[in-house]
């Protein structure tokens, strides 16, 4: 239950009672067992964590309030980060939060997480050229130029972390770490250190 322990206070927090988790289990494509980012269309960030669980330590009813109690002690704005979800399946605990921004993500989480266009973030100061298209080919300066308006996800994971990505949209363009699983569907997988994964899609 280690991947837990990384990514914010509210994680760090509620390992000192149980072991908790922290991720996204996806939404169409991903394994059961791992975590997932997922794009909605109305621009939602879903973050769904998924990890042993052991009945000794809490239940789930009890691991819900707590997780509910710190997102709202946490959250600056009414709803800006929810609790959707704490649900055992198989030994497995799947606790999912929902997220109105990119921003919130990376404050709660203290991991990178940005969304919107693809020239949005070029202004930002990111850099999202260096990709491939689904084929392996890499992204040219021309077809750059024609993608500016496409939406753009870009992802902090750790070292050692293997992330799913679900999008509401055809996947086009993505680092050269990232795998497709399904045409709305990736994941980002185990790097010897922290980096940063694009993914663009229509």
């Amino acid at each position: 239950m280690g991947k837990l322990r990384h990514t914010s206070m509210f994680i760090l927090m509620i390992i000192t009672v149980m072991y908790v988790m922290t991720g996204c289990g996806k939404v169409n494509a991903s394994p059961s067992d791992m975590d997932t980012i997922s794009v909605m269309k109305d621009g939602n960030i879903v973050q769904t964590i998924v990890d042993e669980f052991d009945r000794s330590l809490y239940s789930v009813d009890e691991l819900s309030a707590m997780t509910k109690d710190k997102i709202d002690l946490y959250s600056e704005e009414d709803g800006d980060i929810v609790c959707e979800s704490v649900e055992e399946n198989d030994n497995m605990v799947i606790v999912k939060i929902s997220y109105k921004t990119g921003e919130g993500y990376t404050d709660f989480n203290d991991k990178e997480l940005y969304f919107g266009t693809v020239s949005d973030a070029s202004s930002s100061g990111y850099s999202v050229k260096d990709m491939v298209m689904n084929n392996g080919t890499p992204l040219s300066d021309e077809q750059f130029k024609q993608i500016k308006d496409n939406h753009v996800l870009i992802v902090q994971t750790e070292a050692g972390e293997e992330l799913g990505i679900n999008v509401y949209d055809k996947i086009i363009y993505m680092s050269d770490n990232v795998t497709l699983s399904g045409k709305k569907a990736a994941v980002i997988g185990v790097g010897e250190e922290d980096r940063l994964s694009c993914i663009v899609f229509k």
